[in-house]
């Protein structure tokens, strides 16, 4: 299974030497094995027009940006996670309180101490219109934050107890944990809706089980039902599975699941187990990302490692290429499986967060870390050959599974991972492919004026811009400090002109521009945001 982010990081941290400050550097030709990615021909171009770090004031609190997304005005939403009491809210908020502060002990926390979801709705100039905190006495966040048709907010993620849920709804209180990490302490999944100003929580609900289940994703259709990909399940969760399920019971000792709710919350329209039961190989099972189709289907996509998920008839992978290959599957809006498919080599796929999304087409884009030098890519496009010791991946699906369309690699001699994918549609210009990326090669290239063209230190974020087909790499820039920087979230304006992309930071000197909310790093890490825009 892929290791998870804070494990690379650290590895990468530890054999990285810290390089200069926030400025651009030469472009380096890189030298993967075992062979050279090509040069980049870049046929467009962005830049940078605004950066902020969103930081407490305190000297050892922690926050990151886990989930972006963005309305039709082109506002941007932003959520993640904050340990700081003084993070910054607005007056009429939901809450100006840190949970971890608000009454009741943080009894059931880990390493991390209490924590707080955040929520943030800045304008396109990236002024502030609102800020609010979410949560309880013990660690909570957020990984995803949709918009709804109608100005309100959902928000997902991992809670501890304590966390603030409404009467009525499918779960309102904490399942328990038998399990608790070390880090977080005792988790199950939530899922809350704000309403458009960011005042009022109008319903608020934990799904998880009795052993830690958290949430890593979530969609929201034009009827304001949420579709949720529910993760780490190790213990039975009968209320939230229904008796139409496609996989009624558990076939691995952890699980992930596919649930529908309604749009007030109060019940469970859809829920069912997806996976298989593991191979020779220990029991692992990636996180899901979920998205909604035109129709009102659900795409899914995650890592598993069983070797007997009932693929249909005529999927493009109906079998597993070993270790841990990346699941896609289609559930059509009467709950019966559309598709499944397998998509991977004889490594390991999977991806963290945000790595799935759809086109206007319905045609369905993957992306992720993949260790298989014989991921499947197809011809022509813009990284044949894998880079090193884990790339980052981008595949195009057909609607129906049935056939892979494009794909690549995108990757040096570290290790990338894809943690966010979005299509932007341009009028007048041909759509482009973007990806949110975690780079810690230091030999990946760059395109002709990037606003960073080399790795600055450790691990940093990353932007990329692909030609539909996966053919040309648009646009590829290295974005960070002289420490650890990482991109988890990614949005793109209605008008596919501007790029929002958000992560953390522990670079006392990560980019930022004069205009920017925060501009200094406070405690031990910091979330941020950064627009870029299509040069004309």
């Amino acid at each position: 299974m892929i290791k998870s982010r804070s494990v690379i990081v650290l590895a990468a941290l530890a054999l990285a030497s810290c390089g200069g400050g926030g400025g651009s550097g030469a472009i380096v030709t890189p030298t993967p094995s075992p062979s050279p990615s090509p040069t980049p021909t870049p046929t467009g171009a962005f830049s940078l027009f605004y950066s902020t770090l969103l930081d407490g004031a305190s000297g050892t609190t922690y926050e990151m940006t886990r989930g972006m997304a963005i309305d039709a005005q082109g506002n941007i939403y932003v959520t993640g996670g904050t340990t700081a009491a003084d993070f910054p809210t607005t007056a009429g908020a939901y809450s100006r309180t840190f949970g971890g502060n608000a009454g009741g002990s943080p009894t059931a926390v880990g390493a991390q101490g209490p924590g707080d979801v955040f929520v943030v709705k800045m304008s396109p100039a990236g002024k502030i219109l609102w800020s609010t905190l979410l949560g309880g006495p013990n660690y909570d966040r957020a990984y995803a934050i949709r918009v709804g048709s109608d100005g309100s907010v959902y928000v997902a993620g991992r809670a501890g107890p304590g966390f603030p849920t409404t009467t009525g709804v499918v779960q309102p209180s904490f399942a328990g944990d038998n399990g608790p990490t070390n880090e977080y302490g005792k988790q199950d999944g939530f899922v809350s809706k704000l309403s458009a100003d960011g005042s009022t929580l109008l319903w608020s609900t934990y799904i998880g089980d009795s052993d830690g289940a958290i949430i890593r994703d979530i969609d929201v259709d034009s009827q304001g039902r949420t579709y949720i990909g529910l993760t780490q399940i190790t213990q039975p969760i009968p209320s939230l599975i229904t008796t139409n399920a496609w996989q009624r019971t558990m076939q691995d000792t952890q699980e992930n699941a596919y649930i529908r709710l309604s749009a007030d919350a109060r019940r469970v329209e859809y829920g069912t187990y997806v996976g298989g039961s593991p191979g020779a190989a220990a029991a692992s099972t990636g996180v899901p990302s979920i998205k909604v189709a035109s129709d009102n289907s659900a795409v899914i996509a995650f890592g598993d490692r069983g070797l007997n998920i009932a693929t249909t008839p005529g999927a493009y992978q109906p079998h597993s290429g070993g270790a841990t290959d990346m699941v896609v599957m289609k559930f059509l809006p009467n709950d019966t499986l559309a598709f499944a498919t397998y998509l991977g080599g004889s490594g390991d796929e999977g991806g963290e967060t945000h790595f799935l999304v759809l086109d206007k087409q319905d045609r369905i884009y993957v992306t992720g870390e993949t260790t298989s030098s014989n991921f499947p890519v197809t011809a022509g496009t813009y990284q044949q050959r894998y880079g090193g010791a884990g790339d980052s991946f981008v595949s195009i699906l057909s609607a129906d599974g049935s056939r892979l369309i494009a794909s690549t690699f995108l990757g040096g001699t570290g290790i990338e991972t894809g943690e966010g994918i979005e299509v932007a549609h341009r009028a007048g210009a041909p759509d482009a492919v973007v990806l949110s990326m975690n780079i810690t090669s230091t030999n990946l290239t760059a395109t002709a004026g990037a606003f960073q063209t080399s790795n600055q230190g450790g691990a940093d974020a990353g932007l990329a811009v692909l030609s539909p087909d996966l053919v040309s790499l648009r646009y590829l820039s290295y974005i960070g400090g002289s420490a650890e920087d990482a991109g988890r979230a990614l949005a793109i304006s209605p008008d596919g002109s501007n790029i929002y992309i958000g992560g953390h930071t522990l670079s006392a000197n990560f980019p930022t521009t004069a205009d920017a909310i925060d501009r200094q790093l406070n405690g031990t890490y910091a979330a941020w945001v950064a627009y870029f825009r299509a040069n004309p």
